[in-house]
């Protein structure tokens, strides 16, 4: 799991939103930020909020797809 992914899933367990692939999320994300890795910490997690309302708005297949857009790929399990 990449830094971002997991740091995602710790936003998205606070949040109450372990239903939500954190890849979703973090394509969300990219749109307005090339880069996670300046990003405060409160501004991460107002930013994991802002995308949770995204995925839950947006088509499941489109949301799909902009993950992937970024390179954001399903683990594979091990």
């Amino acid at each position: 799991m990449s830094h971002y992914r997991a740091r995602i899933q710790e936003r998205l367990v606070v949040e109450g939103r372990t239903d939500l692939d954190p890849r979703h999320v973090e394509g969300f994300m990219r749109l307005d930020w090339g880069t996670l890795d300046g990003l405060s910490e409160d501004v991460f997690a107002d930013e994991v909020r802002i995308s949770i309302a995204c995925v839950d708005e947006g088509d499941p297949l489109q949301v799909e797809i902009l993950a992937r857009s970024f390179g954001l790929r399903p683990e594979v399990p091990s």
